[in-house]
């Protein structure tokens, strides 16, 4: 994904809800492996089972 669609994308993700931040890390198409590593470390750490879950 281009680094300015991520940047906005980023934005929006810091600022969703848990379930939300979930459905944009699954769903989004065209994620670099960087980006989903960046989205993950601001990830709430007490609710990577939620993102684990969706994930399996």
């Amino acid at each position: 994904m281009e680094a300015n669609q991520f940047n906005d994308l980023f934005k929006q993700f810091r600022n969703a809800s848990v379930d939300k931040k979930v459905d944009i890390y699954c769903y989004t198409e065209g994620l670099t492996q960087e980006q989903y590593m960046q989205m993950l470390r601001a990830f709430p750490p007490s609710q990577l089972v939620k993102l684990e879950r969706a994930l399996s």
